[in-house]
């Protein structure tokens, strides 16, 4: 049979989805295969062997899954994920260092829904003790709610405070690397004579914040006022009533601007204006706004839904890595859908 591109591709990625799906659920079988020991009554030298002949697994695969199963074995709900072969190693693998019988609920739950990256970003962020703070700490008030329900370190506190010790000597150590030997001269000469340098580039920072700040207020101006001349005596379709926009009034969440009649209709653009990109990068760098996410941003995130509020206020607006950006989305259902449709 000849199929065509696209039946041939439709085929591969279903055969590929079985296969992939087959191989979770022979993993899952290997701890009760070795507490049985059937590899030796089927005349197989080790468990290795026999997953190797069977399913084609190395060692590394072999030993990661009977690992993990005993870190498990205290965890019914993330046990049974393993053992039914429902979601792979690799994420399981990811969760189970801050896996306890308290939060197994909702570790499961995180696995079902986000992807391999996002599970690992969680995760790298509820061991680096960011917890919910992790994406929306950068925009105070910025309105995003709650980045994708992180949960806090289960760990004793003694722990917490080693890692977060680690990390601030791991920071201090950039921090010095960064800095050019004319400015580290500098701050030391001023500090010899007894000024508090501190509190000056204290001051300086949050004159900068604020100059970023003012612009994007400007920006946002601009934006408004283009926004509304854009729709100006558009008639938009809202049930039974008829809304007309006029100048000097904002659209607003509750506006559906995709509703419009006619051959008027004038779909907001999702391009992000010039404008906004570069006070974004001034602001955050070319890093994801997690913090101390060590990622590039990949993505601009809207912390107020762009369907229910299509503007690209940069107030609004946070760059951040593929992992944050699905994070952010993790409650809303409508967004799992197309991801994974």
């Amino acid at each position: 049979m000849i199929y065509t591109d696209k039946q041939l591709f439709r085929l591969c990625r279903k055969y590929g989805a079985a296969a992939l799906q087959a191989r979770r659920k022979f993993m899952g079988l290997l701890p009760e295969v070795q507490r049985r020991r059937l590899y030796e009554k089927k005349g197989y030298f080790s468990i290795y062997e026999f997953a190797a002949k069977l399913a084609g697994l190395s060692r590394d695969q072999v030993q990661r899954v009977l690992q993990l199963e005993r870190r498990l074995e205290d965890k019914p709900e993330l046990h049974g994920l393993l053992v039914s072969g429902e979601i792979s190693t690799s994420k399981l693998v990811r969760i189970a260092a801050v896996a306890t019988a308290e939060n197994q609920g909702v570790l499961a739950e995180k696995v079902r829904n986000l992807s391999q990256n996002a599970v690992e970003t969680w995760v790298r962020d509820l061991r680096g003790g960011g917890g919910a703070h992790s994406v929306e700490c950068k925009v105070k008030g910025g309105g995003m709610n709650n980045a994708g329900g992180f949960l806090k370190p289960e760990m004793p506190d003694e722990s917490v405070r080693a890692q977060r010790n680690f990390s601030n000597i791991n920071q201090d150590i950039r921090l010095m690397a960064v800095l050019s030997v004319e400015v580290k001269e500098k701050l030391l000469d001023m500090a010899g004579k007894g000024l508090d340098i501190n509190q000056m580039l204290l001051e300086l920072l949050a004159k900068r914040d604020a100059e970023i700040q003012a612009r994007k207020e400007e920006i946002a101006e601009k934006l408004r006022e283009k926004t509304v001349k854009k729709f100006e005596k558009v008639e938009v379709s809202m049930g039974q009533k008829e809304l007309v926009i006029t100048p000097g009034k904002e659209v607003g969440r509750e506006t559906e601007i995709g509703n419009i009649t006619d051959d008027k209709k004038t779909a907001a653009s999702r391009y992000i204006p010039v404008a906004v990109k570069n006070i974004l990068k001034e602001e955050f760098g070319d890093k994801c706004a997690g913090e101390a996410c060590p990622r590039s941003a990949e993505n601009i995130h809207h912390t107020r839904r762009f369907s229910l509020n299509p503007s690209h206020d940069p107030r609004g607006l946070l760059p951040v890595c593929s992992g944050h950006h699905e994070l952010a989305h993790a409650d809303e259902a409508d967004y799992r859908r197309y991801k994974y449709r």
